[in-house]
């Protein structure tokens, strides 16, 4: 008998937890369309070139993620268009060391990017 009523708190409280909400919701949660653009990266030389690309991009806030294809020198990158512009990860791109589309790569970082990326 003494368990039967330490379990009554328990099943008033889960109806009280249920019974509090109307149904309805207030709030409408916002949805991210992430936009999905090409890179041409011509300088690409080895796989390290493709590592060091991907942790710039990475950086760049609003990009969701970057594929590349090495033997084609190409990069398919995914970013919310609302915090960030292709321009930019382009930008991202030539910084580290590379050519992105027609942005041309930081020559001073290209002179120190190691001998197989050159």
């Amino acid at each position: 008998m003494r368990n039967f009523f330490s379990f009554i708190p328990i099943v008033l409280g889960f109806f009280l937890f249920i019974g509090c909400g109307n149904g309805e919701q207030t709030e409408e949660i916002p949805t991210i369309e992430f936009a999905t653009d090409t890179i041409k990266m011509e300088t690409l030389k080895c796989q390290m070139c493709v590592a060091t690309v991907q942790q710039a991009v990475a950086k760049v806030e609003g990009v969701e993620g970057m594929r590349v294809d090495f033997d084609n020198k190409i990069g398919t990158v995914s970013y919310n268009a609302e915090i960030t512009t292709l321009k930019e990860i382009e930008e991202a791109i030539a910084a580290a060391g590379y050519h992105a589309n027609d942005t041309k790569r930081d020559e001073t970082v290209y002179a120190t990017l190691p001998d197989c990326c050159r």
